[in-house]
């Protein structure tokens, strides 16, 4: 019990920290949203929110992914933290000069012609900042990360606010304050960090680096195949239905990102945890337990975001983009079941099987490209909704099928099933008049509640323990 306990202290300490850092930055940012729909009209909107995503698709290739490598063996005992450094940015030197001699060529193709040069600096930029992010994240300053990554956001939004109001310039405002915010932030993160004595070049192993990027380059098509996941519907819906409709869809992503935010928190410190009892023996009654709670903790989340979408994007947004809400409901679905593969994933990253890890997140791109071609021609915009969630939920399915017997965790469990069934409900329901929406949904959330009475207990239990440990 005394081990167990530990381990929860370790994990709920990374959950406040990084709570504190996630939920200021998200915070921020969902705040900023109503400036700029009032600013920004959906096609220009839609068409930073393409560019943006274009730049989702280079940034996998800058450095090759060397910041998860900095991360991961950063967090190995009795790592040399600034041997890994020095080689991670020798490998991102090298991979942004290629990227700059390639940009050229970049040029011809029509829609990134007049946006080269912002997606070079985005992405080499954000790369930067990214690199020391997980440096010092895989140094277990958890505290540090996750201020910065307020800091980041907090600077990001004050940018906005002086370019798009005070200064009125619009879209550009809008780009150059994504360009000074890693800037700055590249800056802070070096003083507050004092990374000044670590940042090197000199030091070099070659073992350690062939290790480190083998790696890192299996997150490169895997990063490629998530934005497949993520992103392409952006692309099919511009093409299939215009860049306003797809300013709308990407605003319907506002309120599933808030549970993003819940699950990024959970699963930022659940992965330091998976890696760091990755050699224990007895960790199998550990996982099950963190799992049932994921379960649970999400799933009360998406529930509540289900029934509020509407009504908080009724007052949230302009009112051209009211329309949004119609979308949200299945992606609220689609990042519960990416909560659920990213808890499975962690597995794959604390035992460093990434062709495993890759082979989920290929079928996924598979099957959401499929039908994002297939359901969009059929409803519109909606249909990109649909198959994202179904994808989210293959991806779930494959990742917890590969890990479920070697970690001894159960895929397939009474919370699972009771959330399914409430999730189900809460769909139908989601587009019912709203005078019905509500009385039905709190019995809903309150079904669940009751199917979960025990875990709850036991939360409560452990919450008291872990509060005397603290005391």
């Amino acid at each position: 019990m005394t081990n167990n306990t530990s381990k929860y202290k370790y994990l709920l300490t990374n959950i406040i920290a990084f709570l504190c850092g996630n939920l200021g930055t998200k915070l921020i940012s969902f705040l900023m949203v109503p400036l700029y729909t009032n600013i920004l009209k959906p096609s220009e909107y839609g068409e930073i929110d393409l560019i943006l995503s274009i730049a989702g698709i280079i940034s996998p290739f800058i450095a090759c992914g060397i910041h998860e490598g900095i991360m991961r063996f950063c967090l190995d005992k009795g790592a040399d933290h600034k041997l890994i450094l020095s080689i991670g940015l020798r490998v991102f030197i090298v991979s942004s000069v290629v990227f700059l001699l390639i940009c050229p060529v970049l040029t011809f193709i029509p829609v990134l012609s007049n946006y080269i040069v912002f997606i070079y600096l985005y992405t080499i930029l954000n790369e930067i900042m990214t690199i020391f992010l997980c440096y010092i994240r895989g140094k277990d300053n958890i505290k540090l990360y996750s201020f910065l990554g307020f800091v980041s956001g907090f600077i990001t939004a004050f940018l906005n606010i002086v370019f798009l109001t005070f200064f009125n310039l619009g879209l550009i405002g809008y780009k150059m304050s994504m360009l000074l915010s890693p800037l700055i932030t590249i800056l802070i993160t070096i003083i507050l960090g004092n990374l000044s004595k670590e940042i090197t070049v000199k030091r070099w192993n070659k073992n350690l680096a062939i290790e480190m990027i083998r790696y890192s380059l299996v997150l490169v098509p895997n990063a490629l195949l998530w934005w497949c996941i993520n992103a392409s519907d952006r692309f099919f819906i511009s093409y299939m239905c215009g860049t306003a409709i797809n300013g709308l869809y990407a605003i319907s992503y506002k309120i599933p990102t808030l549970l993003n935010t819940i699950s990024t928190i959970f699963m930022q410190s659940w992965q330091m945890s998976a890696i760091k009892e990755n050699d224990e023996i007895d960790k199998s009654y550990f996982y099950n337990q963190v799992y049932k709670q994921a379960i649970f903790f999400m799933g009360t989340a998406t529930l509540f975001l289900m029934y509020l979408n509407k009504p908080i994007l009724n007052v949230y947004v302009g009112a051209e983009y009211e329309a949004a809400w119609i979308y949200s409901p299945f992606l609220i679905v689609s990042f519960f079941a990416d909560a659920l593969a990213t808890f499975w994933g962690s597995f794959y990253i604390a035992t460093k099987s990434m062709n495993k890890y890759l082979h989920s997140a290929m079928i996924g791109a598979i099957v959401n490209i499929i039908l994002n071609f297939w359901l969009i021609r059929q409803i519109g915009a909606l249909g990109a909704a649909i198959a994202t969630m179904i994808c989210y939920i293959i991806v779930f399915v494959v990742r917890a099928k590969g890990m479920e017997s070697i970690v001894n965790v159960k895929m397939i469990n009474k919370e699972l099933l009771s959330i399914l069934i409430c999730l189900c409900i809460g769909l139908i329901i989601s587009y019912l008049p709203d005078l019905c929406v509500w009385p039905i949904g709190i019995i809903n959330i309150i079904l669940y509640l009751f199917f979960n009475k025990n875990l709850i207990l036991i939360l409560i239990k452990q919450i008291k323990i872990l509060i005397r440990k603290f005391i």
